[in-house]
C-alpha cells in the first residue's frame, strides 16, 4: 500500500495509458501506471500507427527504437476499394513528413511505449488487476484496489482500461 498519494493512478498500460503517464511523468506528475498483465504482452488489435500516433511515439524516443529494432514495417502504399468497386490506392509520402503507417505488433508498440513511460518516471505496477476505485471527497483522494487486495492512492484517477473499460461500467458509464 502506497502511504504518499501518487498525482495520478493509470489504470491501463497500452497505448493511451503508457502515453498519458509519458507525458504526465515528463511534466513531473508522479504517476502510477497500474497494468493488470506483465509486459511485454500481445494483443491482437490496434497494429497500425498512423502519422499523427507516430508523432507522439518519435517524442518519447519510442518511434525510434521501433524502427531501429524492425518491429515497425512502414506501408507508403494503401487504399481502398468500395463495395461498387471504386478503387482508391495511392502514395501520400509527398504530402507528409512521415509514412502514412506504420505496422507494428502490440506486443512490441506497448512495451516500447511503457519503457518510455518508466524512463520518464512513471512507476509500472504490474499484476495489478483493478477491483474497484473510490473517491474521497473529502479528502479529494482516490483510493484504488487490486483484485488481490492491494491499494493505490492518488489525487487523479485515469481509466484508460480501454474501450470496454471494467472502471466506466462499474461507475455505470
Amino acid at each position: 500500500m502506497s502511504a504518499t498519494a501518487y498525482d495520478v493512478a493509470i489504470v491501463g498500460a497500452g497505448p493511451a495509458g503508457g502515453t498519458c503517464a509519458w507525458y504526465l511523468a515528463r511534466a513531473g506528475a508522479r504517476v502510477a501506471l497500474l497494468e493488470r498483465q506483465v509486459f511485454p504482452r500481445d494483443k491482437i488489435c490496434g497494429d497500425a500507427i498512423c502519422s499523427r500516433a507516430q508523432i507522439h511515439l518519435s517524442r518519447m524516443g519510442a518511434l525510434q527504437q521501433i524502427m531501429d529494432n524492425d518491429e515497425g514495417h512502414p506501408a507508403a502504399i494503401g487504399g481502398m476499394v468500395s463495395p461498387g468497386g471504386v478503387v482508391a490506392i495511392g502514395n501520400s509520402t509527398a504530402h507528409i513528413a512521415s509514412w502514412p503507417v506504420i505496422a507494428i505488433r502490440r506486443i512490441h508498440m506497448d512495451h516500447r511505449i511503457v519503457l518510455a513511460a518508466q524512463a520518464a518516471g512513471a512507476e509500472l505496477i504490474e499484476r495489478f488487476d483493478t477491483s474497484d476505485a473510490n473517491l474521497d471527497r473529502r479528502t479529494g483522494i482516490w483510493t484504488i484496489r487490486s483484485s488481490a487486495g492491494t491499494v493505490i492512492r492518488a489525487r487523479a484517477l485515469v481509466a484508460a482500461d480501454g474501450a470496454n473499460s471494467r472502471l466506466a461500467r462499474g461507475w455505470g458509464w
